[in-house]
């Protein structure tokens, strides 16, 4: 009876949260020649994908200039940890020179529209389009294909863990012949095997830093259901932990929050999955092809169905800092009662501070913490909250629940 009362009383918690989970949202001015598809950015530099080239923004979207394809719609564009900008178009790949100046990297033939694209840690560039996954390893002058499928089978998604293994979401419109779902490379890309979700809709994949997978879904072949699905073995196994919506695009941050884009608006979780929280505010139009989370933490959507084309919310989503690797510190018990526990392995703390989910300051404690500390927090209500912890200008947060 004591459990089922403790995991009631948890749920009351993450319902109060829910209730309260929303965010302004505002509409970012376009160029009137101009309609948002696909986002990306680097540090200042916001990168857009438009149906007549790319244009980029380094001062908070305030203006746009246009930096070339002009030709070209871009299907997808895609900016890596180094800074190196790549554009996919109908017909081949593209690489940002600067200047206005773009290399031809690959020119399609039997199939066409680049839909994603991908450049590793190692610096091997993919792309996925129908048919198939392209890869190079010279940086694009040679590219071969590393996974071969039917033109009836698209690749949308291609994303890397933080061991280097290689993951990529394809919707097949075969059937059992062709069924798509998710794809796995543990040797940089050389091979492909599909490991799971076999005749889902695959719109997205990311990764979060304990190589956990979200992928989300837009259909199925005979169910007809969107879905996020979460895997902790690599793909082998699938949960389920958002229903009954069109996913059309995830993006995660290094917090590991996730928002997803649907035709239901954008959610977002901070709990690794557990709960789901609508974050669009209350448009008629919530049909969402679009959400990339910006660098100071603001959440970007595009949509076509409501009044334009891009929306950006009014303050940050998450809290921006340098973040320390979450394995370094540990909290707990967690739910706590009076008295959370707080053991940092290679670091000591200067400050602490502990806030609610939406970032207000509540309680602050100032001294050298060394690895082990005993934080007093019976005098918080029964909530939600994240813990920061600083030193200099490393930062780490995490989250735990009052009791």
């Amino acid at each position: 009876m004591k459990t089922v009362k403790y995991m009631f009383f948890v749920l009351i918690i993450i319902a109060q949260l829910t209730s309260n989970a929303q965010y302004n949202w505002e509409q970012v001015t376009l160029p009137d020649s101009i309609g948002a598809g696909s986002i990306c950015f680097y540090y200042n530099d916001i990168y857009l994908a438009t149906g007549n080239g790319v244009y980029h923004s380094n001062d908070q979207c305030a203006s746009w200039e246009y930096i070339g394809l002009e030709q070209y719609p871009i299907w997808s564009i895609h900016v890596s940890s180094t800074g190196n900008l790549y554009a996919g178009t109908g017909s081949g790949i593209f690489k940002y020179e600067g200047n206005n100046s773009w290399d031809l990297l690959y020119i399609t033939e039997e199939a066409s529209n680049i839909i994603s694209i991908y450049e590793s840690d190692s610096g091997y560039i993919f792309f996925g389009n129908w048919g198939g996954i392209y890869r190079s390893t010279d940086g694009g002058s040679i590219w071969s294909e590393v996974l071969d499928l039917l033109y009836m089978e698209v690749v949308k998604s291609i994303t890397e863990n933080d061991e280097g293994i290689l993951f990529a979401g394809s919707t097949s419109y075969s059937g059992a012949v062709s069924p798509g779902g998710i794809y796995k490379s543990d040797d940089g890309g050389k091979s492909w095997s599909l490991v799971g979700l076999n005749n889902h809709f695959v719109s997205s994949v990311v990764t979060n830093s304990e190589n956990e997978i979200y992928a989300g879904t837009n259909g199925h072949w005979t169910m007809g259901t969107g879905r996020i699905y979460k895997s902790v073995d690599d793909g082998q196994t699938w949960n389920i932990v958002l229903y009954n919506h069109y996913i059309l695009s995830l993006t995660i941050n290094e917090y590991d929050e996730v928002a997803a884009a649907s035709e239901n608006g954008i959610f977002s979780t901070y709990d690794n999955g557990l709960t789901w929280n609508e974050i669009t505010p209350n448009w008629t139009g919530k049909y969402f092809e679009g959400v990339a989370f910006h660098p100071e933490g603001q959440l970007y959507g595009v949509s076509y169905f409501v009044e334009a084309d891009l929306f950006r919310t009014l303050n940050p989503v998450i809290i921006t800092d340098n973040v320390a690797p979450q394995k370094e510190v540990k909290i707990y018990p967690n739910p706590a009662n009076n008295i959370l526990f707080v053991e940092a392995y290679n670091n000591s703390y200067d400050v602490i501070i502990i806030t609610d989910i939406e970032g207000k300051e509540l309680k602050r404690f100032e001294h050298r913490f060394q690895s082990l500390t005993q934080l007093y927090i019976g005098d918080l209500r029964p909530s939600i909250y994240i813990i920061q912890l600083f030193n200099g200008n490393i930062a780490h947060r995490l989250k735990f629940i009052k009791l």
